[in-house]
This record gives structure tokens, sequence and C-alpha cells, in this order.
């Protein structure tokens, strides 16, 4: 039995004219179980960042990290954004090879965030 995925797509405000094509590619082969609006206060945004992406970034040290979520936060804007969690029913699982590494990825997730 196949298992069945969840995950879920941040919608930044810089991308907000975007929103509604954004929620039809993810419909058209997934269910979608929530929308959030999320806002965060501008005192703790890049610290909210920071958390979220950490795990990611773990070779920077304490300066690149804050100056690469600045520019992040430049980058998405700070304003409200939506957080989008879906279903994958049917997921379909293999390897991405990134600097001779292998990652586990979901395929037709990692297809759908290209485009």
């Amino acid at each position: 039995m196949i298992k069945k995925e969840l995950h879920l797509v941040i919608v930044w405000d810089a991308a907000k004219d975007a929103y509604n094509k954004i929620i039809e590619v993810i419909d058209e082969k997934f269910t979608i179980k929530e929308v959030y609006e999320i806002t965060w206060d501008k005192e703790v945004f890049i610290k909210n960042l920071i958390s979220f992406y950490s795990q990611s970034q773990s070779h920077l040290n304490k300066r690149q990290t804050n100056k690469l979520f600045k520019g992040k936060a430049k980058y998405c804007g700070i304003a409200p954004f939506k957080l989008i969690i879906f279903e994958d029913n049917n997921p379909l699982f293999g390897a991405l090879r990134i600097a001779r590494k292998k990652f586990p990825i979901e395929f037709l997730i990692n297809d759908k965030k290209k485009h």
C-alpha cells in the first residue's frame, strides 16, 4: 500500500499575484487540505525565516545566515503570506543526485515546483 504524503507550499507576498495559479496547479494533482494566511511581526520575521529554513543552511555561520535571510525577506516580502498544505495520494519516490550525494525526493512534487 502506498503511503500518502503531506506537503506544504508557501506563497510569499511577492508572489501573491500568482496565488490563484498556484492553487490551480496544486489542485490538478493533489488534495488541498488547508490554506492559512500567516502574519509574522516585522520584528521577528527574519528570526522566523532562520528557524524555518535553518536545517538546509546549517553550513553557514551566523553572519552568513543573517545576511542570507535579510535578502530572502527583502526578496519575498514581509507582508502576510499563504501556507498551503496538500496531500499526494499517489506518491512516486526516487533519488535525486546533487553534488555526488543522493537525496530522496517525491518526483511529482519536485516537477511541479519547477513550474
